[in-house]
């Protein structure tokens, strides 16, 4: 029977196996993923074991697993190292980190060769737990020089670094290994001394920074896209082992009032927690809308308004010098024939802007209803092209210079062009406004990488700060004021989202800053998620 106890390590361990496995497939070469994926792992085995031993009462199990436990979290702060390292790519890393392994291995000797590391277990209030013996000191030694030395290692980097997209990676590093860290309270048990070990707490929310780092800064070169769907199945999976697990205790509970075991008991029970479960998830899924997704019908009809304007500006001047013709030449003040080239030129370029709204519209509408994107081929100087003369009322009425570097041949990708239109056009919209009157250029270039096309957006503007740069992508978050409706960056973070792609800031105040998008190549099987 699972303890209550057991549970948090139980959670926590799920999570750092989904992590190490994602990670390791998606870079399996790269020796920084590899000492993070053995990290992941050794974090489950300890965790996982640790929510065995709470759960079982038989006391020679305990002592078994209390060894096969230390076993691995013996090899803890030794993968920690062997990441801190990999990740600042030391030349000779590998020497490095060989001597900690072998003294790891000596310390495992010591745990099945005697009672020098661990001395049998003790019983507390939420179940067995390592006592352990006069080797022990020295290991917490030895794990304080490796966890000080690797933190060096990663501040010296820092300090070194120039690239703000590399220091943001290393400041999340250096965040999750310290917070990681205090996961080292549990070692109070082990001395006697009755404390609950809740160093579960901790390497949970160094898990949190690592998905951050990923997700926003392409943090070990990995890019994390969660969908809302995916939210809601994990919650749900969560949820339903929660509920199993009361069902079962609450049935146990049940027959030892009753004297015994029988279905009424376990029916009971069933009925009781199926009464809580379903508000409970419906409870859930109201605050997941409200906290991480938004509006969503809301922010759409915020954003139909937010695309069309600049087209219905457009129409609105052309639209009235033409009626003004009208007017004069109803009046006898003007000559049809000397006006008609300028009405059919403007009555022209009305119905491209007409047609240019119903675009964005239907684009739009799209995003709105989850359909995905069209699957076919786009080109990236159409996307590129199409954004520009989006904002091309913002680049004309700020007279800020657009430079591009953008080469011939590059590969397409597979989407909407003109959700990517809209997507492009809001970035550079974003990056003239941003450079506040200067006449400094804002530079456009594309490359592509060995899987996808990048797309870099930069203006040497102001700079946002980092309080700022956290609600970014926000919906309704501006920093213009009544000027701004929080949906620019908000729409384009959606749709670069639904075509697999992501995007990420990167910003100094006084400096500028630098939109970087990263969308599927259409050669790469899956370019996007449907």
């Amino acid at each position: 029977m699972i303890s209550f106890h057991s549970i948090p390590l139980l959670i926590v361990s799920v999570l750092f196996l989904l992590l190490g496995v994602y990670v390791f497939a998606q870079r399996r070469g790269s020796p920084g993923n590899i000492g993070y994926v053995l990290w992941c792992y050794l974090t489950v085995h300890w965790h996982f074991t640790w929510a065995i031993i709470y759960s079982v009462n038989d006391l020679r199990t305990a002592e078994l697993l209390n060894k096969i436990g230390y076993s691995g979290i013996i090899f803890l702060p030794i993968a920690y190292y062997d990441f801190a390292v990999s990740f600042v790519r030391k030349k000779n890393g590998n020497l490095r980190v060989l001597v900690p392994y072998l003294i790891g291995l000596a310390f495992l000797a010591t745990i099945w060769m005697g009672n020098h590391f661990v001395v049998g277990v003790q019983k507390y209030w939420w179940g067995y737990f390592p006592n352990v013996g006069n080797w022990h000191p020295y290991y917490l030694c030895f794990l304080t020089y490796l966890c000080w030395d690797g933190l060096k290692v990663l501040s010296k980097e820092y300090r070194r670094e120039t690239s703000i997209l590399r220091k943001s990676q290393l400041k999340h590093v250096i965040v999750a290994c310290a917070c990681y860290m205090l996961a080292a309270i549990d070692f109070i048990a082990n001395y006697g001394v009755p404390v609950y070990p809740f160093g579960f707490i901790f390497t949970f929310l160094s898990l949190l920074i690592v998905v951050r780092g990923i997700s926003q800064h392409q943090l070990m070169g990995l890019s994390l896209v969660i969908r809302k769907t995916a939210i809601y199945s994990v919650v749900t999976a969560s949820l339903t082992a929660i509920y199993f697990i009361i069902a079962t205790q609450l049935a146990k509970l049940l027959e030892g009032v009753s004297g015994q075991a029988n279905f009424w008991s376990a029916a009971v029970a069933a009925v009781v927690v199926t009464a809580l479960f379903q508000p409970m998830m419906n409870r859930m899924r109201n605050l997941l809308d409200e906290k991480l997704f938004g509006d969503w019908l809301g922010d759409m009809s915020r954003g139909v308004v937010h695309e069309v304007k600049g087209p219905l500006a457009s129409i609105s001047l052309p639209a009235e010098l033409t009626l003004m013709d009208l007017e004069d030449i109803e009046k006898g003040k003007q000559d049809i024939r000397a006006l008609l080239p300028a009405m059919k030129e403007r009555m022209r370029g009305i119905l491209n802007k007409t047609g240019e709204a119903a675009e964005r519209i239907e684009a739009l509408y799209e995003l709105a209803a989850s359909r995905g994107p069209s699957a076919g081929a786009v080109s990236i100087h159409d996307i590129i092209q199409g954004g520009i003369s989006a904002a091309k009322n913002v680049l004309g009425s700020a007279n800020v210079p657009l430079v591009l570097d953008v080469p011939q041949g590059l590969p397409p990708v597979r989407g909407s062009v003109k959700q990517l239109e809209i997507a492009v056009g809001n970035l550079v919209k974003n990056a003239v406004e941003a450079m506040n009157g200067s006449h400094d250029p804002v530079r456009l270039s594309a490359y592509e990488d060995k899987k996808h096309i990048v797309l870099s957006v930069r203006d040497t503007g102001s700079g946002i700060g980092d309080q700022d740069q956290a609600h970014l992508f926000d919906p309704n978050f501006t920093t213009k004021g009544a000027k701004g409706m929080g949906l620019g960056l908000y729409l384009t973070e959606k749709i670069i989202r639904e075509h697999g792609g992501t995007i990420t800031v990167h910003s100094e105040v006084g400096k500028g800053t630098e939109f970087i998008v990263k969308l599927p190549k259409l050669s790469e099987k899956n370019s996007f998620a449907a």
